[in-house]
């Protein structure tokens, strides 16, 4: 029979949380980073996923109370930095990954159906969802031609510029 469990602080017990929720922000979740985990603070396996387990619920609660855009601009913030650090640290796989979450959470990731109709008088009329999503596409591509004029942009962000170009 093994030594009783120490309860922890609540202290410590807030400590080993924040640590566990940190470890699955910056590098997700496996069984592996989970047993270093319960190495690094000296407890079982078992009470690492009870502390992840505390976590996540503590994550459902804070945002539970949030409205939907706000959660998903907080989201896609989180997701643009988390690019950013892939892409310093030359993680393309990553980096596309995450390209593809923030299309879907922003509902770009399908092509948009851009509903006009052409008068003599009055043009092209585009629904606010379209101007929106020019907006985006913009920023995003001005972003990279900043960039690439400062010398900080990848091969691949270049040749997408290039394709993007090629086609205007």
């Amino acid at each position: 029979m093994g030594v009783p469990a120490v309860k922890p602080t609540n202290e410590e017990k807030r400590r080993r949380l924040n640590l566990v929720e940190r470890a699955m922000q910056e590098r997700g979740w496996s069984t592996g980073m989970a047993r270093a985990l319960a190495r690094q603070m000296g407890v079982t396996y078992q009470t690492i996923y009870r502390y992840r387990a505390q976590v996540l619920e503590e994550i459902r609660d804070s945002v539970q109370y949030e409205d939907r855009d706000t959660a998903r601009a907080e989201f896609v913030d989180k997701v643009r930095r988390y690019q950013i650090s892939a892409r310093d640290g030359e993680a393309w796989g990553a980096l596309s990954s995450m390209l593809n979450v923030e299309a879907r959470v922003l509902g770009i990731e399908a092509p948009q159906k851009i509903q006009h109709t052409v008068s003599p008088d009055q043009g092209i009329r585009l629904t606010p969802e379209d101007l929106e999503w020019f907006a985006h596409v913009r920023e995003r591509w001005e972003d990279l031609c900043e960039r690439r004029e400062a010398g900080t942009i990848t091969e691949m962000e270049r040749n997408a510029l290039d394709v993007f170009e090629a086609g205007l």
